[in-house]
């Protein structure tokens, strides 16, 4: 008995000095810190979606660039084209009664800054917008054609979270609102079955804004 006991903690001393040993030997590999990456190309998904109306065509984009570990700048654009065809234009035209654009086209391209919490990951940001936007369309209402023409400069601010995975995709979803500052705008009878006056009010009610909400949705890649 005397003799397995001696063997037991003979045993026990071994497994503790390999322990002990193994323990000297082991080294803890830091984890990596995910890079810095400078430069983010996102596309507008909600001005491509537009696209599946029928005759209407858009898409938009944005490129930002770090100025620092935490600021960035921003600029992008948008462009949109409409032009319905004549059966889709009647039907809408019929459901609503209200004045329907048959065809124009619009851009907007505008600069910004950026600032974000985390400059690596998932973070949350904040961020001010100076756009300006050009839009010619030719309308219909109760049998007149109207045309107008607008232009403004808006500024804006937004706030929201950016989403980065591994590989670089990056998602945005912000909200925010613009006022414009600067807002001409015109709206001109080209064919007359009548007193147009109540055409021209309706067209130009559903242009004025004072204040325009943002919706700052975006999808891209960083590097």
């Amino acid at each position: 008995m005397k003799r397995l006991t001696t063997i037991a903690a003979f045993m026990f001393m071994s497994m503790g000095a390999n322990a002990q040993e193994n323990a000297g030997t082991m080294s803890v590999t830091p984890q990596e810190t995910p890079a810095f990456k400078r430069n983010t190309i996102e596309l507008r998904p909600l001005e491509t979606a537009a696209s599946v109306v029928p005759g209407v065509a858009a898409s938009g984009a944005t490129f930002e660039t770090a100025v620092t570990r935490q600021w960035a700048a921003v600029v992008g654009g948008s462009y949109t084209d409409v032009s319905i065809s004549q059966g889709n234009f009647e039907e809408v035209r019929n459901e609503t009664g209200a004045p329907i654009v048959n065809s124009g086209y619009g851009y907007s391209a505008g600069v910004g800054v950026r600032y974000y919490e985390d400059p690596i990951g998932d973070s949350t940001y904040g961020g001010g917008h100076l756009d300006y936007s050009e839009m010619k369309a030719n309308w219909n209402y109760e049998g007149d054609d109207y045309v107008t023409r607008v232009y403004g400069a808006t500024p804006s601010l937004v706030i929201g979270y950016r989403w980065v995975w591994q590989g670089g995709l990056v998602a945005r979803l912000g909200a925010g609102a613009g006022v414009p500052v600067v807002d001409s705008q015109s709206t001109t009878a080209t064919t007359s079955n009548g007193d147009t006056t109540k055409g021209v009010e309706k067209i130009e009610t559903f242009l004025d804004q004072n204040v325009i909400p943002k919706l700052d949705l975006g999808l891209g890649y960083t590097f």
